[in-house]
């Protein structure tokens, strides 16, 4: 095996381990189970993005109306 195999392989090894880190339950999956859950728990995370923006967005548009309400019966 060449120096440069080995290399790759060390430093797939210590990024496998390092995302099972990251991962709820990785340290004790294997490999396969691990990048399986990897997946998983990303788009779990994306979803939880997309539920702050949504909510976000509800308290933006909520602030709004509650400012535009304000100014129409105060003036009116």
């Amino acid at each position: 095996q060449s120096i440069a195999a080995r290399e790759r392989r060390k430093k797939i090894s210590e990024k496998t381990q390092e995302l099972g880190k990251l991962v709820p339950g990785g340290p004790k999956m294997n490999t396969a189970d691990m990048l399986h859950a990897a997946a998983k728990y990303v788009k779990y995370l994306q979803a939880q993005v997309g539920m702050l923006e949504l909510m976000i967005s509800f308290e933006v548009t909520f602030n709004l109306l509650s400012l535009v309400f304000d100014l129409v019966t105060n003036h009116v």
